[in-house]
């Protein structure tokens, strides 16, 4: 249930760890702008699954006839991530990055900095033309998103919650929790489509992450032993 507040709550975090990945890759051997390329491209293909993903859960939270109100907002979060989605992949494919890149290097020679030409647009463009390497791309993403679904119903039935597959699956796709003294990110979630759930959580800090991280087992088999 952590996945999606994760994901989003991490998003500065992750673009750090998306460049340093593009950076590292060029240390194999691997372009600048074909490591580049391929980042942008993975985090389209990471969103887009998400996004089939939640209209899966949507689909399933109407058909039961649940939600009330709750449909309106998930139909206006849905919409507005269509267009993002359909904006971030018309600038991938249609030059706007180029022309991001030529000013760049435009700024680069303007500062006295030589970064030479990465060719992004080109590498963006050889991606986009493998067409069966997209599609297994989004399939294994996909994958990942379902596991999570029998993850969260293994976790309920285990709680003696007793979900269906159908409810893990609306609560996978559609649900977060949120910390309950974040008020302007849990209203934000409820822009965004998802339905937050508030939970106390306030002395993770010393730990660090988020739910995920931060939590442990309560209930241990064998002695208690020092790691230090």
């Amino acid at each position: 249930m952590a996945a999606p507040f994760e994901r989003v709550c991490a998003n500065g975090r992750e673009t750090h760890e998306n460049l340093i990945g593009a950076r590292l890759l060029t240390f194999w051997g691997v372009a600048a702008g074909l490591a580049g390329a391929s980042i942008l491209v993975d985090l389209l293909i990471q969103a887009f699954a998400q996004f089939l993903f939640t209209i899966a859960g949507f689909g399933l939270l109407v058909a039961g006839g649940r939600g009330g109100a709750l449909i309106e907002w998930l139909s206006t979060g849905l919409v507005v991530a269509a267009a993002a989605l359909i904006g971030f992949y018309l600038a991938q494919r249609f030059w706007l990055l180029a022309l991001l890149e030529r000013g760049l290097l435009a700024a680069a020679r303007w500062l006295k900095m030589s970064f030479g030409k990465l060719g992004l647009h080109d590498n963006l463009q050889r991606i986009h033309a493998n067409r069966t390497a997209l599609l297994s791309a989004v399939f294994a993403h996909l994958t990942a998103w379902f596991i999570g679904v029998t993850e969260i119903w293994i976790t309920l039935t285990c709680m003696e919650a007793k979900p269906t597959l159908t409810e893990a699956m609306v609560l996978e796709s559609l649900g977060v929790i949120v910390d309950a003294s974040r008020l302007s990110l849990i209203k934000a979630f409820k822009d965004w489509g998802f339905e937050p759930i508030p939970c106390a959580f306030l002395s993770y800090r010393p730990f660090g992450g988020a739910f995920h991280c931060a939590t442990l087992d309560i209930r241990r088999r064998g002695e208690l032993q020092s790691c230090f």
